[in-house]
């Protein structure tokens, strides 16, 4: 009679119930785990891989109908189970606000740049 952990050692490693006594327990164990964790991320690359897919698929059937310069509908997360999904990020007010200064502060670099053009323009006309 085959052990519950032969049977899953034979599952998981694909090694014979005669091959589960040539290890120790800890071997075994860690066998185990390693092929465990290595089926668990073949199972994330196939969901992703199935939700790239659909994602695709669906974006197919709008694509006709974009005018340049929209987005496609979908996105791979819509496809994605939510633990799959990218975390969004979270922004606090003080980043919001040093962000808005520094952009406030290349457009007032443009508007001066482009104030002087004109003055210069003006000057060379008279």
């Amino acid at each position: 009679m085959i052990d519950t952990i032969q049977r899953i050692f034979y599952r998981a490693c694909k090694k014979t119930p005669i091959e589960f006594w040539d290890f120790t327990q800890a071997e075994t164990t860690q066998m185990i785990e390693e092929a465990v964790t290595e089926l668990n991320d073949k199972n994330k690359y196939d969901m992703i891989m199935r939700a790239d897919l659909k994602t695709v698929i669906m974006n197919a059937a709008a694509s006709p109908y974009l005018k340049k310069g929209d987005r496609f509908p979908y996105k791979i997360d819509n496809f994605l189970p939510k633990e799959f999904r990218a975390p969004k990020s979270e922004i606090s007010e003080a980043e919001k606000s040093a962000r808005w200064a520094a952009a406030g502060k290349e457009m007032m670099k443009v508007v001066e740049q482009h104030k002087k053009e004109t003055v210069n323009a003006k000057r060379g006309k008279r």
